[in-house]
C-alpha cells in the first residue's frame, strides 16, 4: 500500500459505481489491513496494470511447480525402491525356501500368523518414530544380480544374513 501523504499528494478524483457485494469485501480487506478503502483499491489498480507483476506471478507458480515436481519424483523414486524391495524379497524368499509338507503347513501357518503380528507391531513403531527404510538406504546404491548369487562357499549373501 502507499502512503496517501507521501507519494499521492496530488490526486484526481473518480467516481466508480460498485457492486454491493464487492463494496463490502473492499471495506472488509481495508478493516483487516487497517488500510482506506482508497487506498486499497489504490494499490489494487496499480499492481494490476503493473506490467511486472504478470512475470512476478509466473516465476512464482514455476517455483511452486518445481517444489511440486521435486516432490513427485521423490515420490516415484520411493515408489520404484519399493517395487524393487518387494521383488527382490520375493525372489529371495522364493529361491531359498523350501515348501513344507501337509502335516506341518498348519503349525506354520500359526508361526506365521505371530511373526506376522511382531513384524506389523514393528512397522508400525518405525512410522511413528518416522523412520523409514528410503531414509536407510544410500541414495547411490544399486543391487545387482551379483549380490545374491552364491560365492564359492555356495552361500548368498542373502543366506549368510539369516545365518
Amino acid at each position: 500500500m502507499t502512503n496517501r501523504t507521501t507519494k499521492r499528494t496530488r490526486t484526481k478524483p473518480m467516481h466508480i459505481a460498485w457492486d454491493p457485494e464487492l463494496f463490502e469485501i473492499i471495506g472488509a480487506v481495508a478493516a483487516q489491513r487497517r488500510v482506506s478503502r482508497t487506498d486499497l483499491v489504490h494499490a489494487a489498480v496499480e499492481a494490476y496494470l503493473d506490467p511486472d507483476a504478470e512475470d512476478r506471478r509466473d516465476a512464482a507458480l514455476a517455483r511452486r511447480l518445481a517444489r511440486i515436481d521435486a516432490r513427485l519424483n521423490s515420490l516415484a523414486r520411493d515408489t520404484e525402491t519399493t517395487a524393487e524391495l518387494v521383488a527382490t524379497l520375493a525372489r529371495v524368499y522364493l529361491t531359498h525356501t523350501a515348501e513344507l509338507p501337509e502335516d506341518q503347513k498348519p503349525a506354520a501357518a500359526r508361526a506365521g500368523g505371530r511373526r506376522y503380528a511382531l513384524y506389523t507391531a514393528e512397522v508400525g513403531k518405525r512410522l511413528a518414530r518416522n523412520n523409514t527404510v528410503f531414509q536407510e538406504l544410500p541414495a547411490s546404491r544399486s543391487t545387482t544380480a551379483e549380490d545374491f548369487t552364491a560365492d564359492a562357499d555356495g552361500e548368498t549373501p542373502a543366506q549368510e544374513l539369516t545365518a
